[in-house]
């Protein structure tokens, strides 16, 4: 990943950060578990050495890093300053995820059965 970022990539990330809270069913997430979900996407490392994680939370000040002694371990976590703004992200990804499909829609050729096949009006209609 090319770690100087336009607006709309580091939107993306942030959303990566929050997403892999909220699926955790967790405000926060272990440094460990978010450089897992970051490599999957980004496989490439940062060039200076440091890991994925520590790049997003060093770019962005509304992420706090937690540090904690667990068996002599250290372990890092990772939150966001306000939760309401990990929930806009997490929802603005759905959206684009939403509009990436609704985009594609013409190129899929198996209709939902989801709600009688109202489900695909709805959301593109939404998402238009």
């Amino acid at each position: 990943m090319k770690w100087v970022l336009g607006i709309v990539a580091a939107i993306v990330i942030l959303a990566i950060a929050a997403l892999a809270m909220f699926s955790r069913s967790n405000h926060l997430v272990s440094a460990v578990e978010l450089n897992r979900d970051l490599s999957v996407l980004f496989p490439e490392s940062p060039e200076d050495g440091s890991s994925a994680a520590q790049r997003v939370v060093g770019l962005f000040y509304f992420i706090h890093r937690s540090e904690a002694r667990s068996s002599g371990e250290r372990v890092d976590c990772y939150e966001f300053m306000h939760e309401t703004f990990e929930e806009f992200l997490v929802a603005w990804l759905a959206v684009r995820a939403l509009k990436d499909l609704v985009r594609a829609r013409p190129n899929i050729v198996i209709a939902s059965t989801a709600y009688g096949g109202r489900l695909n009006d709805a959301c593109r209609h939404l998402c238009a």
